[in-house]
């Protein structure tokens, strides 16, 4: 039986971070404009030449994953030689519907483990979290999220999205924001261990451990 005292889950929206300027002195005041021009965040709205919503993430062998907006997948890139040394399509056969303006993320969660062995993506045509060793980015397991059913419609996908560990690698907990509901993961055994109630389309979502 699992324990989950102690195992706190949050989900929320998350803002573009606050970055200052070049050349930025204590006492000076920010620039808009100076902003505008030399700061691109992440989390952006469309924009011509930009990527918005991209989620990204440090992992082995000083690589960088990124989402990639659109196509259901990512890519793989190497700082030193700056260039994308690899792409992995991600698996569509999950049998769901899946609501037009969702394709425009396909894929919208990923994170590598704590331990850092793992690599683990989610992916709403496969209505599931795939998950790959590193660095060797070879499947190891696939682990299906509950459905949608909605009376007159096809079973729906989930719509996961971000996903969060704990500490110890062990588990691992993904957003489901079409059920308002977050699933826990047991990363070794590879199978579901509860389907946990929150609130309204939750997506961001991070673990706190307490004392």
């Amino acid at each position: 039986m699992t324990n989950w005292r102690g195992v706190i889950l949050a989900a929320a929206v998350v803002a573009a971070p606050c970055v200052v300027g070049p050349g930025y002195a204590g006492a000076q005041t920010l620039d808009y404009e100076v902003f505008k021009a030399s700061i691109q965040p992440i989390f952006i709205t469309k924009r011509d030449g930009y990527t918005r919503c991209v989620v990204c993430h440090a992992g082995a062998n000083n690589g960088l994953r990124l989402e990639r907006p659109g196509p259901n997948g990512f890519v793989v890139l190497d700082f030193a030689a700056r260039k994308v040394v690899k792409t992995v399509e991600l698996p569509t056969d999950g049998g769901v519907e899946v609501i037009a303006h969702r394709l425009d993320s396909p894929s919208h969660g990923i994170g590598v483990a704590p331990d850092n062995k793992t690599l683990w993506v989610t992916s709403i045509l496969a209505n599931a979290v795939i998950a790959y060793s590193l660095p060797d980015l070879k499947v190891i397991g696939r682990v299906g999220l509950p459905q949608l059913k909605v009376a007159g419609r096809e079973p729906m996908a989930s719509v996961p999205n971000w996903v969060t560990f704990t500490p110890d690698s062990k588990q691992i907990y993904i957003s489901n924001a079409a059920l308002n509901s977050v699933t826990a993961i047991d990363t070794v055994a590879m199978k579901e261990m509860a389907v946990i109630p929150v609130g309204q389309a939750p997506k961001r979502i991070g673990t706190l451990v307490a004392p």
